[in-house]
């Protein structure tokens, strides 16, 4: 029997793919568990139940240990976006401040798309807003070196 998706403990970071989001990448939850081997992890599924749709959703943890103790790295983070994307790949970490078992992670996972996407837009509006500027502020020398 598959163990119960809970929000982590205080102070751990916990890794997981939606098996239930993995066909926007035209994947499906057997080709994700076997990626996910191929890189190393040992997925552990574990579910949720969303009582508002009657949706069951399973989820691949991939990771969960404390923040001193954590090996995601930003290049493993990157790489996990990169293959799963942003819909599907869910990265926690517990506060202490919620009821661990009435957290419904499909919810942050759909809040996290939403807030990457505005951040990936931002990110580009500061950088053409650079570019701009700095093509701008280019000179071209008039005068002779000295």
């Amino acid at each position: 029997m598959f163990q119960k998706l809970l929000l982590p403990e205080e102070d751990y970071v916990q890794v997981s793919i939606c098996l239930n989001r993995v066909d926007s990448i035209n994947m499906n939850p057997l080709q994700t568990l076997s990626s996910l081997e191929k890189m190393g992890y040992q997925p552990e599924l574990r579910y949720q139940i969303d009582p508002d749709h009657e949706e069951l959703h399973l989820y691949a943890v991939i990771h969960e240990k404390h923040l001193d103790e954590s090996e995601m790295t930003d290049e493993k983070c990157h790489q996990l976006w990169n293959i799963f994307g942003n819909t599907s790949v869910l990265y926690v970490i517990g506060t202490g401040l919620h009821e661990r078992d009435k957290w419904l992670a499909i919810c942050d996972l759909d809040d996290f798309s939403a807030k990457q996407q505005e951040y990936h837009q931002y990110l580009a509006t500061v950088q053409k807003t650079a570019e701009q500027k700095k093509e701008s502020t280019l000179q071209i020398p008039t005068g002779r070196c000295d």
